[in-house]
């Protein structure tokens, strides 16, 4: 069963697989334990005012094989499932966040949209009162 998943993984990513399996992660007092026992409710789901119970403890950062990064507990977030395996990996994969914020704009500011240059006006032009009244 092991080798059907790990066809799926590139070699770096099979080299630190066994971190995952480490006390300091997997322990009873690791860090997966004790970031899911502070924090037990999914942190994205909370931000959209939704009670989800974690299951996954995520890294913020990629460590990308990095065993500080991997390792520090403050770069560690907790998850539920779905927002790991869906979205998360997916901004990960794409590399910016979808999510629009209340002005219509995407909050992230490694979107495209965001980006300055290219011909796209980076942010909605402001318009003042005297503009609205055919003052400018």
């Amino acid at each position: 069963m092991t080798q059907r998943f790990s066809a799926h993984r590139s070699p770096e990513a099979e080299a630190y697989r066994a971190f995952y399996k480490d006390k300091r992660w997997r322990g009873k007092h690791g860090i997966r334990a004790r970031r899911l026992s502070l924090e037990p409710l999914c942190r994205t789901c909370s931000k959209r005012g939704h009670i989800t119970v974690a299951t996954v403890v995520d890294h913020i950062t990629e460590h990308k094989g990095d065993r500080d990064l991997f390792f520090a507990f403050s770069n560690t977030q907790s998850l539920c499932a779905p927002c790991h395996d869906s979205e998360k990996q997916s901004i990960e994969a794409r590399g910016y966040d979808k999510a629009i914020g209340e002005d219509g704009w995407p909050i992230d500011e490694a979107h495209p949209a965001n980006a300055c240059g290219g011909g796209i006006q980076a942010q909605p032009a402001e318009i003042s009162a005297r503009q609205l009244q055919g003052k400018s």
